[in-house]
């Protein structure tokens, strides 16, 4: 094995891919593997309601378990990393934009992140590793790509073919396979290969079970080498490997061309239509002629688009397209859709595709072979296009580098935007929820763990809600309304401090029968705080909190919590759709802290401020400056883990409205977002200290208005830098003000 490890270029794609860290990838490549991410996050919320992903997505439900650490997306549930990589790969092929890299003809995100993120999950792998791994993941099956050739695509779905292999190093990665180990799996991961075009022909669902597959099997095969499973140790140039039975034109230096030096995950493109890629440079060279002339519609008479054999091969059998999907290769269809709203959008497919004047211009386009288009292909995807107008005039357009491209790119604000819309069109998440989920993104390089998209799914972990936790006491269920209508966002029932230890047996019943009698709505807003562990009522807690969180219980408080294993517990119990809230109480539980912030299920951190003063014996004045470092470390800790701003404690004061609203200020300069009440009165209060000012909202209305003026970018503004970091707090003080 050694000798092959030295010799063969699979082997040395092996050693490259098992043998690539964090440290050795450049910052402007880990960069564009955040900006891919987060890309294919929008692509994967987008297939949402996809009859395709859901047919999948049921079918990895009906296998896998129901509480595995991996989760699937479009539905917010949990499974085993195979069956959750299956699903996330189906549903982000669906919607036609996840990227693609032109070289190969392949689309890497949609097969390797969902192996990367399922297996990141399933170990607790730090955000650094999970892109190391989707760095991995790309180089390979792009290498791959290029390395099977134009041949293999006129037949092949390469990103089903070399797409398994790219998932197969992505898993292999965070799984810290040896070279040898790599090498198996890739064997395993291409005998496994497949995906034909044939389905384009009648409008078949195999697109996305070519995805599916590929991630699946590629985690599978690393997961099998890890284990001492044997592959095939040249598997793509072998004389009976890939390249024999499905290439005509294989290059095996391809295989290693600049590993290392040269990454070909900087090279990927975005898809800027909702289209397959070889529809993209003839929408934009059209768009292009219809500006610069100001052609209408109407003023068509004919277009010709030149373009490559690819894009012959692929779309040339979609004449006459019978489904929203089949018409995303219709090159007739995407101009279509192009001259009339300037944009080919999901939206724009699914009302309009089969419209009376989306037909008839379809029928104007015609595709050409070009020599130069096709000379360029696929390192350069050139956009020509002839078009002749209704009153005789004959007009040329061309695009080098379609929008999307590398030296063409999406900014950040228009990935996120992007990525946005494509939430709103399945209506996968809310706007929040994505803001919320893309802000961790962003920022997972810096988290420990990879953790979940949708930790925070309750309203009461939203920006912008509130005094969000009123407490009151579980024996006085007449008091429940009472606290759910005073403007709170969530409302804790106590069972712990609130109610006297011989009251706690007839407290839990009060609980179950009026939690049965509230409306839906009320119980998404309502949590209940358990008596903590290792105490005599623990149990009989934890058995009532099953029966509520079928009921749709929002989330567990849970006080004095020291360890992880202590949560797991509690999230056995309830299941995945109820959020933990663990509170820190104790020096203990601030040692583990970043523990509990990374456990499963836990949505937001709370501060006991009083009983943490109480248990390391500390005296503090009214304004807790002592308190200063310990909350600090739980902004830090939220903030590693992707979860939403903590909760800070209580005022004593019920009565005293000055320092209740001292208090709530220093929470929110502090980085909370949100604090405990213990009585109606504080919550208008904190309401209004929690949320913007008036001035901070104008400021961040004339920041905005400026960076439009200003074209993005750097400009200066009341003589002071305004940047990407001050743009992101503009936009969120006015998300802050808008859920206010």
């Amino acid at each position: 094995m050694t000798a092959t490890l030295i010799a063969t270029p699979t082997a040395q794609l092996a050693a490259f891919a098992a043998g690539l860290t964090f440290d050795a990838i450049p910052v402007t490549v880990v960069r564009k593997a955040e900006d891919l991410l987060v890309d294919w996050f929008g692509s994967a919320i987008a297939g949402k309601g996809s009859r395709p992903v859901e047919t999948i997505t049921r079918f990895a439900a009906s296998m896998g378990p129901g509480d595995g650490a991996a989760e699937v997306l479009v539905n917010r549930s949990q499974s085993s990393a195979y069956f959750a990589a299956m699903a996330n790969a189906a549903a982000s092929h669906v919607a036609e934009q996840d990227d693609v890299h032109n070289g190969s003809v392949f689309h890497p995100a949609t097969v390797v992140f969902p192996a990367a993120l399922a297996m990141a999950q399933t170990l607790d792998s730090s955000g650094r590793q999970l892109l190391t791994a989707a760095v991995a993941g790309y180089e390979v099956g792009i290498r791959v790509g290029e390395f099977l050739g134009r041949s293999h695509y006129k037949v092949f779905h390469t990103t089903g073919t070399a797409g398994t292999l790219a998932a197969a190093a992505a898993a292999g990665s965070l799984l810290g396979l040896s070279p040898a180990q790599m090498q198996h799996a890739f064997g395993s991961a291409g005998t496994q290969s497949a995906g034909l075009w044939e389905f384009l022909r009648t409008a078949a669902d195999s697109k996305q079970l070519h995805t599916a597959h590929a991630a699946a099997a590629g985690l599978m095969s690393a997961c099998l080498a890890r284990d001492g499973f044997t592959g095939a140790a040249q598997i793509l140039e072998g004389p009976q490997g890939m390249a024999a039975g499905m290439s005509s034109d294989a290059d095996p230096a391809k295989l290693t061309d600049g590993l290392g030096t040269r990454w070909a995950t900087a090279e990927t493109s975005f898809k800027y239509h909702a289209s397959c890629r070889h529809t993209h440079p003839a929408a934009d060279a059209l768009l292009q002629v219809m500006q610069t002339h100001r052609l209408q519609p109407a003023d068509l008479a004919r277009v010709v688009t030149h373009v490559h054999q690819g894009a012959i091969d692929v779309l040339g059998p979609v004449v006459n397209p019978v489904t929203v999907h089949q018409s995303k290769f219709s090159m007739g269809t995407v101009l279509g859709l192009v001259a009339r709203f300037g944009h080919a959008g999901l939206v724009e497919f699914d009302q309009h595709f089969q419209e009376e004047l989306t037909v008839a211009l379809r029928e104007k386009v015609e595709m050409v072979l070009d020599a130069e288009v096709d000379a360029a292909y696929p390192r350069r995807w050139i956009g020509k296009v002839t078009v002749t107008t209704t009153d005789g005039r004959v007009l040329q357009g061309r695009v080098d580098e379609p929008k999307g491209d590398p030296g063409n790119t999406l900014s950040r604000e228009e990935i996120t935007a992007k990525a946005q819309r494509l939430a709103a069109f399945s209506q996968g998440a809310t706007e929040a929820e994505m803001a919320r989920a893309i802000d961790g993104l962003w920022a997972i390089a810096q988290r420990k763990k990879s953790s979940v998209c949708w930790r925070a799914r309750h309203e009461f972990c939203q920006p912008g809600a509130g005094a969000l936790l009123l407490f009151v006491p579980a024996n006085r269920p007449e008091r429940y309304a009472k606290a759910l209508a005073s403007g709170a966002g969530a409302v804790i029932v106590d069972l712990e401090d609130a109610v006297p230890p011989d009251a706690k047996l007839a407290a839990r019943k009060q609980l179950a029968e009026a939690f049965a009698n509230l409306p839906a709505g009320e119980r998404s807003r309502l949590l209940v705080r358990i008596n903590a562990s290792g105490t005599p009522w623990h149990d009989d807690d934890l058995l009532l909190l099953g029966q509520l969180a079928r009921d749709g219980l929002a989330g567990v408080v849970l006080p004095k919590v020291e360890s992880a294993a202590e949560l797991s517990r509690v999230a056995a119990c309830v299941g995945n759709t109820c959020a933990l809230l663990p509170m820190l109480e104790s020096a203990a539980g601030l040692a583990a802290l970043d523990a509990l912030a990374g456990s499963p299920g836990v949505a937001r951190l709370v501060f006991g401020n009083l009983d943490f003063q109480a248990d390391v014996g500390m005296a503090c004045g009214p304004d807790e400056a002592e308190l200063l470092p310990v909350r600090l470390v739980l902004v830090l800790a939220s903030r590693r883990a992707g979860l939403a701003a903590p909760v800070d404690g209580v005022t004593p004061g019920t009565g005293d409205a000055v320092q209740v609203q001292r208090d709530a200020e220093r929470s929110r300069r502090g980085g909370f977002g949100a604090k405990l009440c213990i009585h109606p009165a504080q919550v208008a209060v904190v309401n209004a200290a929690l949320g913007p000012t008036a001035l901070e909202v104008k400021w961040a209305r004339r920041v905005l208005e400026a960076n439009r003026s200003a074209g993005g970018g750097v400009f200066i503004l009341d003589g002071r830098m305004v940047d990407a970091p001050v743009l992101r707090l503009a936009e969120r003080t006015l998300a802050l003000q808008a859920a206010a």
